[in-house]
């Protein structure tokens, strides 16, 4: 029996793990070693007994991908093998950690982690020897291929035997050998606790989350609809055009005729109507490209900020609405924008996604603090309160089954009284005490009125920041009277916020290490702070879930912000629900932690009451 085992496979398209559609099988070349030489195989039930035999198991992003592929194509025993799995990546993002504004493409990809730290990387190009075996044209179209498509198909067609293929993929075995010897130091308890989180969280993508499908065509037609009565409006009142003129053919054969564009609101004439919108709307201002042209993602029309440029030349600036949200045309301006270039557009995304009458949402980790992100199709964006909870109809329990919605009470703000240990602010979160319903009363305003305040301030916001998003002046005013009772908070925060200015990386409270932006730190570092601390807080529970019902990881669907999803067999719903209270009530540094969990719904919205 081997004592560690390295891997990789080679396979079709990443993009068709879950979706299928490529030719052949999906698993098509796998590749193995010990100390020894890398040995290679097309037969994954080699490369199954070779893992199965070895007591720790060691790749690159091998939970996210590997794993799963070996488990859904193959009949692979995922969490048995998660369960003895070290993955280079993770251990990448926690000695390397992302920093706020994230990483460039491919920064832990195996070959740039490997170049950091001067070990083996990897030996040739794949993706020229799939183009090179890919088809120029379309089988059943005729039509001309793109190149990203060409390549799509070609992983599907290198033949197993050719050698460039084989030593690729013995390349990539021995650097995550080579990567694993230069990153071993970091696998401390935390990375130990962060390789069980990775494989419950991949393990959610591939089981996977039933989807209504008569409902989702009808709300992506829906959507349509709204994106084209958008475009007319944009067209009719703010003269962004919505056809060009269009020649064809000479002479006698000329004609010339309207054509719908594409993009309007990314053609050059369009950005001009929609500039001029926006300054006869009262904004002087408008966000823009690296080019200078006007910007209108989802990101530089918003509420936050957006990013322009790329490394250290990247810059941040504030969106449309942040600047410009108190003028109503403004805002109607950039509502119309979003829907037309699908940036509201939820349910056709998730359309993209289904097979099989399910999604198999990735879940990104990049970001500094740590959080998730439901990707392909995203998930984390969809709404939940003010009526918006009816958005996630479209999700089911698979047959039989109910979904459970479990989510932490005020996690953020009790992960923040536990890391600045202000006795003040602590025993705000007694049990049944409420911070939001305290802070309200002695400001003598309403609860919800106040509940974005305090969210606020521990994300680092200042009374100008808050009046800017606006707040009124003078309840910012007196929210920061009644906040200046706890001062060890503010002390804490202050010293946080000199720790990152300094360079220094933060500590969760956990023992993740997450990076800050010196220059914007004043913000940030609170922000990551809390956000950091909710995230192992909403992880804890995740393990204990487990250590307490193992079989619970084929339940998990999905983790949006701190509220966790799980379809259930009905007859287990109080047993497992109980187990959930359990696994999600615990203290934190003196702080108790709470949660509330739903009643069962057979769809995602009536987890929250009736539709």
């Amino acid at each position: 029996m081997a004592d560690i085992g390295f891997f990789d496979i080679e396979t079709a398209s990443a993009d068709r793990l879950y979706l299928g559609g490529h030719p052949g099988p999906f698993v098509r070349l796998c590749g193995a070693a010990g100390d020894a030489a890398v040995g290679v195989t097309t037969d994954p039930a080699a490369l199954l007994d070779f893992l199965n035999r070895a007591r720790v198991i060691v790749g690159h992003d091998v939970l996210r991908f590997d794993l799963p592929a070996l488990a859904r194509h193959c009949g692979a025993d995922y969490d048995a093998l998660a369960a003895k799995t070290v993955d280079t990546i993770v251990l990448a993002r926690l000695a390397d950690p992302p920093s706020a504004k994230g990483m460039r493409s491919g920064y832990y990809s195996l070959d740039d982690v490997a170049q950091r730290y001067g070990v083996a990387g990897k030996t040739d190009n794949l993706r020229a020897l799939a183009l090179e075996f890919a088809p120029l044209t379309d089988q059943v179209t005729g039509e001309k291929l793109t190149e990203p498509e060409r390549a799509a198909l070609g992983y599907a067609l290198i033949p197993p035997d050719d050698p460039r293929y084989l030593d690729y993929l013995r390349g990539d075995v021995r650097s995550s050998r080579a990567v694993y010897g230069a990153l071993a130091p970091a696998l401390d308890d935390y990375a130990r606790r962060e390789m069980r989180i990775s494989a419950i969280q991949n393990r959610m993508t591939l089981n996977g989350w039933r989807v209504d499908e008569d409902l989702l065509a009808q709300r992506t037609a829906t959507e349509e609809e709204h994106r084209q009565q958008a475009l007319k409006i944009l067209g009719a009142e703010y003269g962004v055009p919505l056809t060009k003129t269009v020649t064809k053919g000479r002479g006698k054969a000329k004609v010339t005729f309207e054509e719908p564009r594409k993009s309007p609101t990314g053609s050059d004439a369009g950005r001009s109507a929609l500039v001029s919108a926006f300054q006869a709307a009262g904004a002087p201002h408008y966000p823009k490209t690296a080019t200078g042209a006007l910007a209108t993602s989802s990101e530089a029309l918003g509420e936050g900020f957006y990013f322009v440029g790329k490394g250290a030349e990247m810059k941040r600036f504030p969106g449309m609405l942040r600047a410009y949200g108190h003028l109503p045309g403004v805002r109607r301006i950039c509502e119309l924008v979003n829907e037309v270039t699908g940036a509201t557009a939820k349910y056709a995304e998730i359309s993209k996604f289904v097979t099989a009458g399910r999604v198999h949402a990735g879940i990104g980790e990049d970001q500094a603090s740590g959080r998730w992100a439901h990707t392909k199709p995203s998930i984390t964006n969809i709404g939940k309160r003010d009526g918006k909870a009816i958005q996630r109809a479209v999700f089911l329990p698979d047959e039989g089954e109910a979904l459970i919605a479990a989510d932490f009470a005020q996690v953020d703000m009790r992960g923040v009284a536990g890391l600045c240990q202000d006795p003040l602010y602590m025993e705000m979160f007694e049990p049944g005490r409420d911070m939001h319903t305290e802070i309200a009363a002695m400001m003598g305003v309403s609860r919800d009125g106040v509940k974005p305040l305090n969210h606020g301030n521990n994300y680092g916001l200042g009374a100008k920041a808050m009046i800017t998003k606006g707040h009124d002046p003078e309840l910012v005013a007196r929210f920061f009277e009644a906040m200046s009772r706890f001062e060890v908070k503010a002390a804490w925060t202050e010293r946080v916020r000199k720790q990152a200015e300094s360079g220094q990386l933060l500590d969760n409270g956990f023992g993740r290490k997450m990076r800050c932006d010196p220059e914007r730190a004043y913000t940030q570092a609170p922000a990551l702070m809390g956000q950091g601390c909710a995230r192992d807080i909403m992880t804890t529970g995740l393990l204990r879930m487990v250590d307490r019902l193992p079989e619970i990881t084929s339940m998990f669907r999905a983790v949006i912000h701190d509220e966790i999803v799980l379809s259930v067999r009905i007859d287990r719903v109080a047993e497992v629900t109980e187990v959930i209270k359990d696994a999600m009530t615990f203290e934190f540094r003196g702080v108790p932690i709470l949660a509330d969990v739903s009643a069962p719904g057979s769809d995602w919205s009536l987890c929250y009451g009736s539709k």
